[in-house]
């Protein structure tokens, strides 16, 4: 191999004032080959990928807003203390809220 160069440099915002080393001539990373071509990381990703469809542009907002309603009812149930959002089902709001945002944890799985 060849010779190795360093050289000092010193920062004076360092606080250490200890200088730091950088080395010249650092080795490159080799690129992947796959059948004696070279393959770039886009190509594997979107192998996997081709067939799935993507999500309508309506999906992240309303398993957003399915998350969000579901909190806001929790929310809500609370600070009543079981007088809100639907009187007299006690802790059925509970279940509400959380089925709420149930079905909104469940659209982000499907979510492309």
């Amino acid at each position: 191999m060849g010779k190795t160069t360093l050289r000092a440099v010193s920062f004076p915002q360092r606080i250490t004032g200890t200088p730091r080393v950088l080395r010249s001539d650092v080795a490159e990373s080799k690129k992947r080959k796959k059948d004696g071509r070279e393959v770039s990381d886009d190509t594997e990703i979107h192998s996997w990928t081709e067939g799935i469809p993507l999500s309508p542009r309506w999906w992240a907002p309303a398993f957003v807003t399915l998350l969000l309603l579901g909190l806001v009812w929790l929310m809500v149930y609370y600070i009543s203390s079981g007088t809100y959002p639907i009187p007299n089902i006690s802790w059925w709001n509970m279940v509400i809220g959380l089925g709420i945002m149930m079905v909104g944890f469940l659209m982000t799985l499907k979510w492309r």
